[in-house]
């Protein structure tokens, strides 16, 4: 890196109340920096969608990457960049304040010993140690900020330029913190949004409305918003019956939403200085956990009882969140009448 001058530097990065996947996880924590930033997350986070097999994720109302309070720069074929330029362009972007997303094969990672094709964040840079700063989730779905070597990154970026696989994101993402958005005016929380998409979810239905900027792939096989809870459902008994060797993935959707719908509801109160009662959504978000960690037991210990546990809990947890999202919709709409 000749004429460059030897560098270290760390970016920052916030803590976001969440920490589902690799894509979300990686925006709330660059964009939460920025204050006005909270409000578009809790526009946010409240509609999620599924596949039948449980692979799940939320649906937001602009692309991740797009989203107004970053400036993104996209490499849509990252084939046409060898590790050489890579190296390069990840001191120019860190230098210049720019994070890096991409995809590598972790086994090339000292503490990784298995073939595992997956994004990871890039934050930080250290010459003089020959290695970068990077956050990402393990191989037990736990995040986690860790270093590695220049040389294994150069192995993991190359080892991941030929795998044939349909499932790895191509694309390079370079992005920064956009310390004014790109709208004059300051971004709020929008009653009407939040309202609107807990209608959607409600009605198990892909959130088509005046507030979504795009629309993701093969959205007729998915399950949308409360839906997900029959397909929970199925999965259990599909272990039961057919011992499929399910992920816990769906239930850690579940668990996230009901962590961002307690947050959200608490932040509403304080922003509108109301006093809606938040017990009924912490008592949501404990049988999440509740089935989050039954489902973490079982596959330690494959008891199938746990399974059992599951279901009766998920059927409970259904009916209470009707009731309970409907009533919240009514009072948004009295919040609204006031303000």
């Amino acid at each position: 890196m000749k004429g460059i001058k030897i560098m270290k530097k760390i970016l920052p990065l916030a803590n976001p109340p969440i920490a589902f996947n690799q894509f979300d996880t990686t925006i709330l924590s660059v964009i939460l920096q920025n204050e006005e930033a909270i409000n578009w997350m809790y526009n946010n986070f409240i509609h999620i969608s599924c596949t039948p097999s449980g692979w799940g994720s939320f649906i937001t109302n602009e692309l991740i990457f797009e989203c107004r309070f970053l400036d993104t720069i996209t490499i849509k074929d990252r084939t046409i960049i060898n590790y050489k330029n890579l190296s390069t362009l990840l001191l120019f972007a860190i230098k210049n304040n720019y994070y890096i997303f991409l995809s590598i094969d972790e086994f090339y990672f000292s503490d990784c010993k298995i073939n595992r094709l997956h994004p990871v964040l890039i934050y930080g840079i250290s010459e003089d140690d020959r290695k970068y700063y990077i956050a990402d989730f393990d191989q037990n779905s736990i995040y986690k900020k860790f270093t590695c070597s220049f040389d294994e990154f150069e192995n993991a970026y190359s080892a991941s330029n030929h795998s044939p696989s349909q499932h790895m994101n191509h694309e390079i993402y370079i992005f920064k913190l956009r310390k004014q958005h790109k709208y004059i005016d300051s971004y709020d929380i929008n009653l009407d949004m939040i309202r609107l998409s807990l209608k959607d979810y409600l009605n198990a239905k892909y959130p088509y409305g005046k507030y979504m900027k795009f629309e993701i792939p093969d959205i007729e096989k998915r399950s949308h918003g409360i839906a997900i809870y029959p397909v929970m459902k199925k999965i259990c008994f599909s272990i039961i019956e057919n011992n499929l060797d399910a992920n816990h993935l769906i239930f850690s959707l579940n668990y996230s939403h009901k962590v961002m719908m307690l947050d959200r509801v608490n932040y509403i109160n304080k922003k509108f200085q109301v006093n809606y009662s938040t017990d009924s959504f912490n008592a949501l978000k404990k049988d999440a956990k509740i089935c989050l960690n039954l489902f973490l037991k079982f596959k330690l210990s494959e008891n199938k009882n746990l399974i059992y546990k599951i279901i009766q809990k998920i059927e409970t947890m259904e009916q209470k969140e009707r009731s309970l999202f409907s009533d919240l919709i009514n009072e948004i709409v009295k919040i609204k009448q006031l303000t």
